[in-house]
Parts: C-alpha cells; sequence; structure tokens
C-alpha cells in the first residue's frame, strides 16, 4: 500500500510537469508567431518606405527637368483622355496623371504599389465587380499642395517644391489603396470600404515622405479616424486639426508631434 501510494504521487507530479511543459510550449509558440508576424510587418513597411522613396526621387527628377514644377494631379477629363493610372476605361493613352508623368523616372509597376496594399484596381464603372485597367497605385500625392485656400492645381501644375516654406515638416506622399483610386490624399479619404483605415496598414500606423525627401512611419493620436471626412476637405476646418504636417502654407519649425 505505501508502495502504490508513493508510485499515484509520482504519477501525480508527472502530469503537473507535463501540463506546464505544454502551456510553456504553447507560450513559445504564440511569442514566436507574433515575433515571426512583427518581423514580417517591418519588412513590408520598410519595402513601402523604400517605394516612397524612390518616387519622391523621381517627383523631384521630374520638377527639376520641368522648371521646379511637380505634376498636374489628374487626368484631363476633357479631352477623354486614359492613362496607364487612371480608374477610368480604356487605360494607356496618355501621361496625364501625376503618377503617369513621373512614369520615365521609376518604370517598375512595383514601385507604385505597397505590398500590405491588398486590394485590387478600384472598380469600373463604380460599384461593378470590374476592376479598371492600368497599373495599381498604393500611394497619393498630398492633397493640400493641389487644394490650398484659394487655390486648385488639381488639372494643372502642382507647383513647385520650393514654393513649400517647411518642407522638413510638410508631407508629400502618403498611403493610399489601389482600391480607393486616390491620385491625391487628405487624412479624411484614407478608409476603405470594409472600414479597415490605411493609416493604420502597418503596426497601426502608415508611412509618409515629406517634401524635403526624407520618409518617416507614423502612429496616429488616438481619435484620429473620428475626424469627418468634412473636415478635411475644407482647409480652413483642416488645419486646426491634429498633424498639421498636411497644410504647405503654414510655418513649422518641427513636426507637430
Amino acid at each position: 500500500m505505501i508502495t502504490s501510494g508513493r508510485f499515484s504521487r509520482r504519477r501525480a507530479f508527472t502530469y503537473i510537469e507535463l501540463i506546464i511543459v505544454v502551456v510553456v510550449l504553447v507560450l513559445l509558440a504564440g511569442l514566436s508567431v507574433r515575433a515571426l508576424r512583427l518581423t514580417r510587418e517591418r519588412s513590408l513597411s520598410k519595402t513601402c518606405l523604400e517605394n516612397e522613396a524612390a518616387i519622391f526621387t523621381a517627383t523631384s527628377a521630374y520638377a527639376s527637368d520641368s522648371d521646379d514644377t511637380l505634376p498636374m494631379a489628374h487626368y484631363d477629363s476633357k479631352g477623354e483622355r486614359h492613362t496607364v493610372f487612371s480608374w477610368r476605361q480604356g487605360a494607356g493613352i496618355a501621361p496625364v496623371t501625376w503618377a503617369d508623368l513621373i512614369g520615365n523616372y521609376a518604370p517598375s509597376a512595383r514601385t507604385y504599389v505597397c505590398p500590405s496594399d491588398e486590394t485590387e484596381s478600384p472598380a469600373w464603372p463604380a460599384g461593378s465587380r470590374t476592376s479598371a485597367p492600368g497599373h495599381r497605385l498604393s500611394y497619393a500625392l498630398n492633397a493640400y499642395i493641389y487644394r490650398q485656400p484659394g487655390v486648385s492645381r488639381e488639372a494643372s501644375t502642382g507647383g513647385g517644391l520650393t514654393e513649400i516654406p517647411t518642407p522638413g515638416s510638410t508631407v508629400l506622399l502618403a498611403e493610399s489603396a489601389s482600391g480607393l483610386g486616390n491620385l491625391l490624399v487628405t487624412p479624411g479619404n484614407w478608409r476603405l470600404p470594409s472600414g479597415d483605415a490605411v493609416w493604420a496598414r502597418h503596426m497601426g500606423g502608415a508611412n509618409w515622405v515629406f517634401a524635403d525627401g526624407h520618409t518617416a512611419f507614423h502612429k496616429f493620436p488616438p481619435g484620429w479616424g473620428s475626424v469627418a471626412s468634412s473636415v478635411w476637405a475644407d482647409p480652413k476646418l483642416a488645419e486646426k486639426q491634429p498633424c498639421q504636417q498636411w497644410f504647405p502654407w503654414l510655418v513649422r519649425k518641427k513636426e507637430a508631434w
């Protein structure tokens, strides 16, 4: 009986050890998966930043060859011309968007697609399930460079980089989603129909390129997504919101945070 009791206690202790080992293995597996996921996300975010840097270099080269003039934002709707980045039907005829105009300086289609952008080209016609022709575009220019108070340059030149008083703290290029079909972007049109926010694509943040060429990753302050898009569409209202890096007519000595 004594031997049997000792044997029973030894078996009970072995079961506890086994449970502990299993729990530890599960925890380690969970940590490993999380570490792998973070490593992958950092790699994708780095590739995205490299894409944006290449687009800035191409945009700067275009501006340099065009008397310090940024490319126009939108296609010429009056001429009914279509481009390889247009979400209109019949792409591939004329270079009349900023992405087309800088194409000779950044010809690789991969440069224009964030590896974390899982959306496809916008539907044509709108609401249908038919994807528009042409390349996907995961990046968009800061709309406020083209829509300053009293100034609209969407279908004309975008002005010059030298016009921006504080280029080191002014956003030039930001992430978008190919499925949104944005050539220009503000913080108000970064949300996908699914509700996912593009500004939270990479580990809760997004990548920017500033007008002086440096790239940066930012996580956004709490409540950012609660600001109505109509507020961001009005420059006078928008400039009262957080993150003043979006407004090229404001003079700032440093970034807002």
